[in-house]
């Protein structure tokens, strides 16, 4: 027969094997009620449109702002408003989320129907108003109220100006001093002028860019300050000869 501590090892054998069966048992059992209770949570949710258009709404701006706020477009806005922009698609982002988590069902929509409405809305407003910030972001260097399409238009009229004074006069002819451009200048200038032709003239013919009443798509925005970054080139380089003018005149 065993020995008493044999017949106590032999006994805490047992324990410990039961504790551990019993361990693995419910285990089990945890894992697989957390999988009911997902699925569960899955078969609860039902599509409420509210929901489904917040979810289009917030999927859609996160990609916008991604290509929008891409290093070579990025130079357009000021640094506090490139900060507003992507505070805002925080804000959208955990509104979002709420909606999500809370509104599952029409019956949880019914039960609270102004709240999720308001939500919704509010997310809708968020991305109009960081789509108001990127489709007006080339007003670094335009006058603000126009319309992309008019802008082009008004700010074209200007570059005439500058590429006739230094074609036939050999000078910036819109600055209040009589500023004569050097011959490496003027190739610039004249090539310059060219590239912006061609893209005023592709400009020209977009609809969506004579009104504020649709969002611009992410090919728009970066025709539209490719535009504009040459005109701020432009711009640059009369500013810069006149200011070395004035310095020669001391």
């Amino acid at each position: 027969p065993p020995l008493p501590n044999q017949v106590c090892c032999l006994r805490s054998l047992y324990f410990n094997l039961t504790l551990y069966s019993e361990g693995f048992i419910l285990a089990d059992q945890v894992v697989e009620g957390l999988k009911k209770a997902k699925s569960s949570l899955k078969q609860e949710r039902k599509p409420v449109s509210q929901v489904v258009a917040a979810q289009k709404a917030t999927r859609s701006i996160n990609d916008f702002v991604k290509a929008a706020l891409a290093e070579e477009n990025r130079w357009v806005l000021h640094p506090e408003e490139q900060t507003s922009i992507v505070e805002t698609l925080q804000s959208i982002n955990t509104l979002y989320q709420e909606l999500y988590d809370k509104c599952r069902t029409p019956y949880h929509f019914e039960k609270n129907a102004a709240k999720f409405i308001a939500m919704q809305q509010e997310i809708s407003h968020q991305v109009s108003c960081i789509h108001l910030s990127l489709d007006q972001g080339f007003y670094l260097t335009e006058p603000r109220g126009f319309a992309p399409g008019q802008a082009v238009e008004l700010s074209w009229n200007e570059i005439q100006k500058i590429l006739k004074g230094v074609e036939s006069e050999g000078a910036w002819t819109r600055v209040p001093l009589s500023v004569p451009i050097s011959d490496e200048d003027k190739a610039s200038v004249i090539q310059l002028c060219t590239d912006l032709k061609t893209d005023q003239d592709q400009l020209k013919k977009n609809p969506r860019l004579n009104s504020f009443d649709q969002p611009l798509s992410i090919k728009d925005i970066q025709s539209i300050y490719g535009y504009f970054h040459k005109v701020h080139e432009l711009l640059e380089k009369e500013e810069n000869a006149l200011g070395d003018t004035l310095k020669n005149q001391k």
